[in-house]
């Protein structure tokens, strides 16, 4: 029993301090999956791939070749999901997608549609809606900016974690 409780904290800390290594994905955004490469977005998002902008870089990997980073956010301003369209914000770090924000251009039916997929809304603390999806998958909607972002729990972590600093 001690040695499957020390092999499965080691693989934990392994998922954790390696970051980006975990195998499970998440969908995040119609069948745009967690940990997509940049490559693999633009290639499920079809001809909307054509508006595809850079909005936001950071890359710590010449400064520090052992620990550095890239992290970099990809808009779409036109692409549709469930019948919507809208602007879509891809967040990648290391070349893997972590979330995905979505501003439909109707809020209030989109939601709706989400909910009719099963998606369960409810308030949380910080007076924002928030829904899960298995297997990691959190929504949350925004209604004073009108979007949707959804993100892989796990990898949103680790990615705050290494934009602050602390690993």
């Amino acid at each position: 029993m001690r040695i499957r409780n020390a092999v499965f904290w080691l693989l934990l800390a392994t998922v954790f301090v390696s970051g980006c290594e975990r195998e499970v994905v998440t969908p995040l955004l119609g069948d745009i999956p967690s940990r997509s490469t940049p490559a693999e977005v633009r290639e499920k998002v079809g001809p909307s791939a054509d508006t595809w902008t850079i909005v936001e870089r950071l890359d710590t990997t010449q400064s520090d070749p052992e620990n550095g980073f890239t992290f970099f956010v990809a808009q779409i301003s036109q692409h549709t999901d469930l019948d919507f369209r809208g602007t879509a914000q891809f967040e990648f770090f290391n070349d893997q997608l972590v979330s995905v924000t979505f501003f439909p251009e109707n809020v209030d039916e989109y939601k709706k549609v989400l909910e009719e997929k099963g998606f369960t809304f409810e308030l949380n603390s910080l007076n924002v809606w928030q829904a899960e999806a298995p297997p990691d998958t959190e929504v949350v909607f925004y209604p004073s900016s009108g979007s949707f972002r959804s993100a892989d729990r796990e990898l949103e972590l680790i990615t705050a974690k290494r934009l602050a600093g602390e690993y």
